[in-house]
């Protein structure tokens, strides 16, 4: 009942808007559809073609805005960005003067908004995109209220929710200004309507892309569920993943996964297949595949940091090239390259932070801890653990020796060899406490994660709650935000 209501409720919008301001033309759908396949001259095109026929269309503007989304998220380019920065006002300048009446007025002022929340998160600047999200907000909940039954209130109402619901105690403020709460379920349910009456109603259903990229957005990002290889692998036989942007996505995810062949076809997918961005970040990808299998780059480290505009996974990259400088022995290469990141690049990303922190602290790896790493990143869990015995314990550094026990209890885990794993985290936890603040927040996340699988509450909320007490690390705020996400979820199963 509840979908049949909403399609009558929007079938009626749209046709009541047609010749007015916000026009959905098949032009504006043709244009959205290219930006999430990553072809942006394809998308201009479209927008162009549109202009001619439907002078005025305000949809133009929402367009626009994803176009310079994309290219901002991907390129990490700081002169672009002080361009769109000018866009960004004139366009809000510009919806603000459109019909106020009309279903999409604060749909696509709340789209605009929360777009650039996320542009301005990537560039650093989170105070601005704590606002961003605010008015996103604001203007999503105004919309509710004018139009009750408007099906598309839920994409950016899911979004917003999903994230309130993953800030943790230390940041509740955020929550406070934008005034929301939220709890990761509630997200997930609503995508998941919205995605079914896409299905039912095949003249929306080019609003999937989307509605998926959030969709595993929430699942990857805010998500505390341990994901199988399984888990991403499925999606692959889905053609509702058929667009770039997805399989961007889920490539990311399948890296982390050791998935990384899988991973590098669909990166070569859309090497091959878009247009109007120059994407070098693939390059880093490419790259990491390549140490992560072949434990060396294939120069794509190279690539990346001469063809890469922005400053991010810069650092990281320079850290990466200097592990095979370890890998092949040349300890000399390997501090010129960590001095050298010391003054490149910037710190927006956790990686950065963590090659900032490791070129600070002027320790060498240990070579058999760095090879089992890359072996488990490329999926070799039984030659990751065969590195590791490898490893005489004592000659390791307290640091080093908590990073054994994780890296050991990560490959079992993978392995689900859960009793053998919780062990290795026991030591890992024990041995990090006062010594590496990393190890000990993903030891404690990885413990946390085991007793959610074996239905222990109590263990698993115990060790979740350890995640959040933990002092600052790089990643902190990523773990901390999953880790608050599993509470809620735990706490909600009462």
């Amino acid at each position: 009942m509840r979908i049949k209501l909403i399609f009558v409720f929007l079938f009626a919008g749209f046709s009541a808007i047609a010749g007015e301001e916000f026009i959905l033309s098949k032009s504006i759908v043709k244009a959205y559809t290219s930006c999430f396949n990553f072809k942006l001259d394809d998308a201009r095109g479209y927008l162009s073609e549109d202009k001619v026929v439907n002078k005025g269309n305000a949809f133009r503007y929402l367009i626009e805005n994803y176009i310079d989304a994309i290219s901002l998220i991907v390129e990490d380019d700081p002169i672009f960005y002080k361009v769109a920065l000018s866009r960004r006002l004139k366009r809000i300048e510009a919806l603000q003067d459109c019909n106020k009446e009309s279903v999409f007025y604060n749909y696509v002022l709340s789209d605009v908004h929360l777009q650039w929340a996320f542009i301005r998160i990537k560039f650093g600047d989170q105070v601005k995109a704590v606002n961003e999200l605010r008015l996103a907000a604001k203007y999503n909940k105004l919309n509710k209220s004018k139009f009750p039954a408007f099906v598309l209130n839920d994409k950016n109402d899911a979004v917003i929710q999903a994230i309130a619901s993953s800030i943790p105690p230390k940041f509740a403020w955020i929550g406070r200004q934008i005034n929301i709460e939220g709890k990761i379920e509630s997200a997930t349910a609503k995508i998941e309507e919205l995605l079914l009456f896409t299905r039912i109603n095949r003249q929306f259903y080019f609003l999937h892309s989307e509605l998926n990229l959030i969709k595993l957005f929430i699942e990857f990002n805010l998500s505390s569920n341990l994901l199988e290889s399984s888990d991403l692998l499925k999606y692959l036989d889905d053609k509702e993943f058929d667009s770039n942007i997805l399989k961007f996505y889920l490539s990311i995810n399948l890296i982390k996964n050791g998935q990384n062949s899988t991973a590098l076809n669909l990166l070569n997918e859309i090497s091959n297949n878009k247009n109007g961005i120059e994407f070098s970040y693939l390059n880093y990808l490419k790259a990491e595949i390549n140490l992560n299998t072949k434990l060396n780059d294939a120069n794509y480290f190279d690539v990346f940091l001469v063809k890469y505009k922005g400053s991010s996974y810069i650092k990281s990259a320079l850290r990466k090239k200097a592990w095979m400088a370890i890998l092949s022995n040349n300890i000399d290469q390997y501090k010129f390259l960590m001095n050298k990141l010391l003054s490149e690049g910037s710190e927006n990303t956790d990686d950065d932070k963590q090659a900032m922190l490791e070129a600070k602290s002027k320790l060498i790896p240990n070579l058999h801890l760095l090879s089992a790493r890359l072996y488990f990143d490329g999926g070799e869990y039984n030659l990751s653990l065969n590195q590791l015995s490898l490893v005489d314990i004592k000659l390791l550094r307290i640091d080093e020796k908590s990073e054994f026990y994780y890296r050991r209890g990560r490959c079992l885990q993978r392995l689900n060899r859960l009793e053998n794993a919780q062990s290795n985290f026991n030591s890992a936890i024990a041995i990090s406490r006062f010594s590496n603040a990393y190890i000990h927040a993903v030891a404690c996340f990885n413990q946390a994660q085991i007793y959610e699988q074996l239905h222990d509450k109590v263990q698993s909320e115990k060790f979740y709650k350890m995640v959040l007490e933990t002092k600052l690390h790089p990643y902190k705020m990523s773990l901390d935000a999953k880790s608050k996400s599993a509470l809620n979820r735990l706490n909600s199963s009462n």
